[in-house]
């Protein structure tokens, strides 16, 4: 693949995902009456950059994280579904057998990436592995709504751009440390809210 390809490629993978992060970033700076626009725009431009890390992983044969962006999609849809309909308990059903789906399709990642190189013998499967754990984990915590969530979405990040900078995609590697500014400010900014609404609570006590 010529340089000027893979250079777009790139930039449409993780620009739409960084944009997608900029939009829940802003969510929580904004008065509420904007909060749904910013989630819906978050929802909504985040699947277009999936077909194009999908190519890249797969032409850096990096199965384990393909597997996880594709059974991704199932989760996006959904994600986009909430954002403009809003969460009910039929959704945290769907949510949940979207997990799993995940979870089957990053298993068949590994089996395919075991048989690729006999084993889990390189330092990239062990990156892959670490995004992997970052969002199983991150998405646990998201879950039950506790600000780990933070961590291990940075570990995600950090563990993706070292892969890219190990693959030679130095825009990615950029676009995660960009991402994982994101993150750290978003925990700053949880954190601040969330010792504010203890302080108004003891006050009002």
């Amino acid at each position: 693949m010529d340089e000027t390809t893979l250079f777009l490629l790139q930039l449409a993978a993780g620009g739409f995902y960084f944009l997608n992060k900029a939009f829940l970033l802003s969510k929580l700076i904004v008065r509420d009456s904007k909060k749904r626009l910013q989630n819906i725009l978050a929802s909504v431009i985040y699947p277009f950059g999936l077909p194009f890390w999908i190519i890249i992983f797969n032409l850096e044969k990096d199965y384990i994280a393909l597997s996880l962006e594709a059974g991704g999609i199932f989760s996006m849809i959904l994600g986009i579904y909430t954002s403009i309909k809003g969460k009910s308990q039929k959704t945290k059903i769907f949510e949940k057998g979207c997990l799993v789906i995940t979870i089957l399709f990053i298993l068949f990642g590994a089996i395919e990436s075991i048989n690729e190189y006999g084993g889990i013998k390189t330092l990239t499967q062990i990156l892959e592995i670490s995004i992997v754990t970052g969002f199983l984990v991150g998405t646990y915590y998201m879950a039950i709504q506790s600000k780990k969530v933070y961590f291990y979405f940075m570990f995600m990040n950090l563990s993706c751009a070292t892969l890219m900078l190990i693959q030679g995609n130095p825009l990615l590697f950029w676009f995660q440390l960009a991402s994982l500014v994101w993150m750290g400010m978003g925990y700053i900014i949880t954190k601040k809210e969330i010792n504010q609404s203890k302080e108004k609570t003891w006050l009002n006590t």
